[in-house]
């Protein structure tokens, strides 16, 4: 499949890239998002579909989106399943050295792109994040609504300003000129070691922050993320916590040039304490039916998950999973 032409035969300033693995549904809805937006900066946009299936089954997808689009659309397989594989295709491809990463389970509300590259132009940051709030499905349980509101969104300061902290690629704008200089020779942007459980993100940001660049925060550039039934409840949500507990211990194992010992120590004694507080809180939350019961044992297991950082308690959230064990079950003894 080729790459659609510019209709205008402009230059391309901003490569939009959406990573998808089998959700086909979720991938013509955040690509339409986007050609439905009226953001002046659109004209010198292109998108990236990767697909990072095995089978290659969002082509067929990728292909009608290309025929109604009023904006060059390229579309790349990337046969070899895991978060960042799919994200280093995606760059791999892009015309831009200006990237911005939405999902496939995103859709972009108007003004989304206008407001990342507002925040780039006016704050020079190495990465520009952005809101993400929830789309619930009516079969989420009522009781921990709120909390899982606040599970799937991302909300921050009320103005564009530089922040501290950086948070996931979902909704985010890279300068890429300004990234790579924070990694090794060689080294590609999202680290395969986080293939299949993620969290590619957070080494990258790492990197970026050791380096001295800057993050910034787009309040006007919002994404709706719209959560699938099977995610939307507890045990889902509560694997993740304990994933992305595992974030700052699993850093430090592998994010420095020398093994940063003493930071992992501060982070498993952090999240032992964290597990114990918060746990015993949860506990007595839960016997009283108390309505905020899901945010302290959320809070509990994120604290658990600093503790047990390492395998056999490393969780797969992305690749080709359920085809893997399917493989391994049929192999003999």
């Amino acid at each position: 499949m080729t790459e659609t032409s510019s209709p205008s035969g402009s230059s391309i300033d901003v490569s939009i890239v959406i990573p998808t693995f089998r959700r086909n549904h979720g991938l013509n809805d955040a690509v339409n998002s986007v050609l439905a937006m009226t953001d002046t900066s659109l004209s010198n946009a292109e998108i990236v579909i990767v697909d990072n299936s095995p089978e290659a089954g969002a082509k067929e997808t990728a292909t009608k989106l290309q025929s109604i689009s009023r904006i060059p659309i390229s579309y790349v397989s990337e046969p070899n399943p895991g978060v960042a594989n799919a994200r280093n295709a995606g760059l791999e491809k892009a015309k831009s050295r200006i990237i911005a990463f939405i999902d496939d389970d995103e859709t972009a509300r108007n003004g989304w792109l206008d407001g990342l590259l507002s925040a780039h132009k006016l704050l020079n940051p190495a990465v520009v994040f952005g809101p993400v709030e929830t789309v619930l499905p009516p079969e989420a349980p009522k009781a921990h609504k709120a909390y899982l509101e606040q599970f799937f969104s991302r909300r921050g300061p009320e103005e564009t300003i530089l922040i501290e902290e950086p948070f996931g690629c979902g909704n985010a704008l890279l300068d890429l000129d300004k990234i790579q200089p924070c990694l090794p020779a060689g080294e590609p942007f999202f680290n395969k070691i986080a293939n299949e459980t993620g969290g590619e993100d957070d080494y990258l940001f790492a990197r970026v922050s050791q380096a001295g660049q800057t993050f910034a925060w787009a309040h006007n550039a919002v994404v709706d993320e719209n959560v699938p039934a099977k995610r939307a409840h507890l045990g889902y949500t509560l694997r993740r916590g304990f994933a992305y507990g595992q974030g700052p211990s699993t850093n430090c194992w592998r994010n420095n040039e020398r093994l940063d010992i003493l930071g992992l120590i501060f982070w498993m004694i952090i999240g032992a304490g964290q597990f114990a507080v918060f746990g015993t809180a949860a506990l007595a939350m839960f016997i009283i039916r108390h309505p905020r019961r899901a945010f302290m044992i959320d809070k509990a297991i994120r604290g658990l998950g600093k503790v047990l950082w390492f395998p056999p308690f490393i969780l797969q959230f992305y690749g080709d999973v359920p085809e893997k064990k399917k493989k391994q079950k049929q192999q003999p003894a």
